[in-house]
Parts: C-alpha cells; sequence; structure tokens
C-alpha cells in the first residue's frame, strides 16, 4: 500500500502504508505543510504503516528539523519495529520522543 498522510485532528496525523524511498518525498511535503499549521504541537502516529526502511527515518528528521525551526514540539507514535531497529543502531533514538 503507498504510504499516505491522514489528518486526524487535534494535532494528530496518521501515516498509513509503506514508506520508501518512492513515498518519503511526498510524505515529507505533506508532513511539513502539516508541521506549518500546528499551533503548539503536532504527532505523528505510525500505526498503519507497514514497512519502513531508512527512508522513513530521513523522514522523522526532517519533520523533528521543521517542528524545531518553528518551535513546535513533535511526538511520533506506533514507531514501526524495523525503524527503531535502524535508529538504535545510529544512535538516533534518544532524538526522538516515541511511544
Amino acid at each position: 500500500m503507498r504510504a499516505q498522510l491522514c489528518d486526524e485532528g487535534q494535532g494528530c496525523c496518521l501515516i498509513e502504508g509503506d514508506i520508501d524511498f518512492v513515498s518519503v518525498l511526498a510524505l515529507r511535503e505533506q508532513g511539513e505543510a502539516f508541521v506549518e499549521q500546528a499551533q503548539d504541537s503536532c504527532c505523528f502516529d505510525f500505526k498503519h504503516v507497514g514497512k519502513a526502511n531508512t527512508a522513513a527515518l530521513s523522514l522523522l528528521l526532517c519533520l523533528k528539523r521543521k517542528a524545531q525551526s518553528r518551535n513546535i514540539a513533535i511526538t511520533f507514535r506506533h514507531l514501526p519495529a524495523q525503524l527503531n531497529a535502524v535508529m538504535g543502531l545510529s544512535d538516533l533514538a534518544p532524538l526522538f520522543d516515541a511511544s
């Protein structure tokens, strides 16, 4: 399934599908636009993501950087196991508030 973002309201965005090098550019554009509209905080929920490779890690870093540039608190929920493993190997896990 091709990845997409769905605005769940109240500052939360649901990500669905597989995140790969083909889908990540559109997700980045949509995600950064979502962060632009945020008031004080925003959340990205990955509970419906199937596969996620290192492109997903790039997406997290871009969204985090965008949020920091606007002083927006950002959280990531239900990160896929593959993504947590990549973050652990690269010592990036402490950068993300993942639940």
